[in-house]
C-alpha cells in the first residue's frame, strides 16, 4: 500500500508545478502587452496632438496668406490710384506757383520741376513720389503763415548795385555796409563780393502770401506788387517807413508788433 501512495504522489506534484510554471509566464506575458499597450496609446495621444498643433499653424497660415492676397489687391488699387493723384498734384502746385506773388522764384520753380522728375521717373516708388509732393505742400502752405525779408536783386533791373559799385565803390548807390568794409579791407575785391553774392540789390519783404514789396539797399526806391497789373508799382510817404520797420522786425532786428501791409485793391 504503502508504494501504491509513493508513486501516486509525484505525478500530482509534477503537475502543480506545470501549472504553476505556466500561470507564472501567463501573468508576465499580460503585463508586458499592457504596457505595450498602454505606451501605443501615449504615442497616439501625441501624434493627435501634434496634428492638431500642425493644423492650427496650418490654419494661421492660410490665414496670414489671404490677408496678404488682400493686402496686394489693395495696393493695387491704391497704385491705380496714384496715378492721378499725383497728376493732380504737379497741375495744383504748378498753378499755385504761376498765380503766386512771385517771391523766391529761383527756389520754388527749381523744386517745382524736381518734383516733375520723380513723378516721370518709372522707377521711382509711388511712397517717394508722394513725399515729396506733401513736402512742397507743406512748403507752400508755410509761406503763407510769416513775414520774411531776403536779399535780393532788382525785380526789373537786376544787378544795378553792382554795377553802381563798379562805377563808383563809395557811391549811395553801392550802399557799402559794415561787412563789405571788413571783408574788402581784407583784400577781397568788389567783384568777389559780387561773385559771392553779397552786393545784392536790394530787401524783399513778404507779408505771408498776402504782398510781396521791395526796397533797394540804400533805401532810395520801394516798390509793391500790384497783382491786378502784374507789375511792380512805386510806393512813397509813410508806407516806406512802415516797411523798415516791417524789415526790422521780419529780421530780428525789433521787436515783434503790428505791421501794415501795402495790399492795393482795385476798384
Amino acid at each position: 500500500m504503502v508504494k501504491f501512495k509513493a508513486l501516486s504522489v509525484k505525478p500530482i506534484m509534477l503537475a502543480m508545478g506545470v501549472g504553476l510554471m505556466a500561470s507564472s509566464v501567463s501573468a508576465f506575458s499580460q503585463t508586458d502587452n499592457v504596457a505595450e499597450y498602454e505606451a501605443l496609446l501615449a504615442e497616439i495621444a501625441d501624434m493627435k496632438l501634434a496634428i492638431s498643433h500642425r493644423e492650427a499653424n496650418l490654419v494661421v497660415q492660410q490665414n496670414r496668406i489671404e490677408s496678404l492676397e488682400a493686402q496686394l489687391a489693395s495696393v493695387e488699387d491704391v497704385k491705380a490710384s496714384v496715378g492721378p493723384m499725383l497728376d493732380k498734384m504737379v497741375a495744383t502746385i504748378e498753378n499755385e506757383i504761376n498765380s503766386d506773388l512771385p517771391f523766391k522764384l529761383d527756389e520754388r520753380f527749381p523744386r517745382f520741376q524736381a518734383f516733375q522728375e520723380i513723378v516721370a521717373d518709372k522707377a521711382a516708388s509711388p511712397i517717394d513720389k508722394i513725399r515729396r509732393g506733401l513736402a512742397i505742400y507743406d512748403i507752400e502752405v508755410g509761406y503763407g503763415q510769416n513775414l520774411e525779408a531776403y536779399a535780393g536783386d532788382h525785380p526789373t533791373e537786376p544787378e544795378k548795385r553792382a554795377q553802381a559799385c563798379r562805377e563808383n565803390i563809395d557811391s549811395s548807390a553801392c550802399a557799402v555796409n559794415e561787412g563789405m568794409r571788413e571783408q574788402l579791407a581784407l583784400g577781397a575785391t568788389i567783384e568777389d563780393l559780387i561773385g559771392l553774392g553779397e552786393v545784392r540789390d536790394g530787401t524783399y519783404l513778404r507779408y505771408g502770401r498776402l504782398a510781396l514789396s521791395y526796397m533797394s539797399a540804400d533805401g532810395s526806391e520801394a516798390l509793391n506788387y500790384d497783382r491786378e497789373q502784374g507789375g511792380w508799382v512805386a510806393i512813397a510817404g509813410t508806407r516806406v517807413n512802415e516797411m523798415r520797420r516791417a524789415i526790422r522786425i521780419a529780421r530780428g532786428e525789433s521787436a515783434p508788433g503790428v505791421v501794415t501791409a501795402p495790399v492795393l485793391v482795385s476798384n
